[in-house]
């Protein structure tokens, strides 16, 4: 006898999809601080900021930096730092989709 297994309907894979893009998409950016962490941390750079990559503008500081560095480095940083600022837009894209999503979902949470 072969059990009936369950199959969510073509609208909810398509939702569960969004959320796991949304998933991948923060964890690449999770790697790319963490690399561009490990650059500050070599060359001891310091700030009192707990969010360097906030809306702080802390980003300019950043860019301040590469001209400090050796160009290997300064190419890792400012290619680091580009594609963060990349990925931030693309979660915002993503996250309003999914909030549209939600709100037709009374049991569902939304992002902070």
């Amino acid at each position: 006898m072969i059990y009936e297994s369950y199959v969510p309907k073509r609208e909810d894979r398509d939702k569960r999809s969004l959320v796991r893009h949304r998933i991948t998409l923060s964890r690449t950016k999770t790697k790319l601080v963490n690399k561009v962490h490990s650059i500050l941390d070599k060359y001891d750079y310091r700030t009192e900021l707990t969010d360097i990559f906030g809306k702080s503008g802390i980003i300019d500081w950043l860019k301040s930096l590469s001209s400090q560095i050796t160009p290997v480095d300064r190419i890792i940083l400012d290619t680091s730092i580009e594609s963060i600022e990349a990925i931030n837009q693309q979660i915002d894209t993503v996250s309003k989709e999914i909030s549209k999503y939600a709100e037709d979902n009374k049991g569902c949470k939304d992002f902070p």
